[in-house]
């Protein structure tokens, strides 16, 4: 993968691609457990690479992927996403 990404990052977009739907910095930090502070950071970050973007709708900023996100990053999640799934119900098989 060309773009390197920390772990918190990685869950950050596996959680954004799984829900599809536009959520605040605050609501995604609640759903994942993260502090404010290392969430808002690292979705900093991830904006920087022009992977996400930031909205502002009041009376949140709401965070949502780029339409041109690269796509080893989007394979790269997308693999993680489905050996996690894989791992969590061991009687399917591929």
């Amino acid at each position: 993968m060309s773009i390197s990404m920390t772990r918190t990052q990685e869950t950050l977009l596996k959680h954004m691609i799984s829900e599809q739907k536009q959520v605040s910095i605050r609501e995604i930090a609640r759903i994942l457990r993260l502090s404010y502070s290392l969430t808002y950071n690292n979705l900093k970050d991830l904006a920087k690479k022009q992977i996400i973007y930031f909205e502002d709708v009041p009376p949140a900023k709401v965070v949502r992927l780029h339409e041109r996100i690269p796509t080893d990053v989007l394979v790269h999640i997308e693999s993680q996403r489905t050996q996690d799934f894989l791992e969590r119900h061991s009687w399917v098989r591929l």
